[in-house]
């Protein structure tokens, strides 16, 4: 598990290190307080999906595939059935009846591309939004504009703000010196290279 110790390194974190050095450690403390927690919920949950698939026939994948689901945060049907060898329907009828045992839960709303995780992740379908599903009686495509519809007028852009600052006028009296430099060095050596060339 990474820990970071996030709160040590806010902006109202003390400077000065011995102080920081508390802070830091206080918060890497925390954290692992936080993921202890968070390990032994998946164990729980983990093991109640084990115990509500147990009696299945011998043959069943039921076991494998709650293992799978207590390895990864999510998982589709595909993913499962190519990790546990069986076909994809084998795998979808399974995650349909482990939804029926409430064992797992579908997160993504959807009727294609579903994706599941175990029923602790309960939470994660809540905080997933459903697709966007196109209003009745609208065909594919965009929407005809209403050639009869009063074109919306557009409001006046508000005006730039007036710099408080007044620019200087730039000098280039220096700039066009340096370059009349350059040009006198370059004109002397072009003439010494075409006297030795010579």
């Amino acid at each position: 598990m990474p820990l970071t110790g996030p709160r040590a390194l806010a902006a109202d974190a003390p400077e000065a290190p011995a102080e920081w050095i508390c802070v830091f450690l206080d918060a890497l403390a925390d954290e692992a307080r936080d993921y202890h927690q968070l390990l032994f919920a998946m164990e729980r949950a983990w093991l109640s999906a084990r115990a509500k698939a147990a009696g299945r026939r011998s043959t069943s994948r039921a076991a494998l595939a709650i293992n799978l689901l207590a390895a990864a945060p999510l998982l589709s049907a595909t993913t499962l059935a190519r990790a546990i060898g069986m076909s994809i329907k084998g795998a979808n009828e399974l995650l349909d009846s482990f939804v029926a045992e409430d064992i797992v839960v579908e997160v993504t709303h959807r009727s294609a591309r579903r994706l599941f995780g175990l029923n602790g992740m309960a939470p994660v379908r809540d905080a997933t939004t459903a697709p966007r599903r196109p209003l009745p009686g609208r065909r594919r495509g965009r929407p005809t504009p209403d050639l009869e519809a009063e074109p919306a007028q557009e409001e006046p852009a508000p005006p730039l703000p007036v710099s408080r600052f007044e620019r200087p006028p730039i000098d280039y009296a220096a700039l066009e010196d340096a370059i009349a430099d350059c040009d006198r060095v370059i004109r002397s050596r072009k003439r010494r290279l075409d006297r030795s060339a010579v």
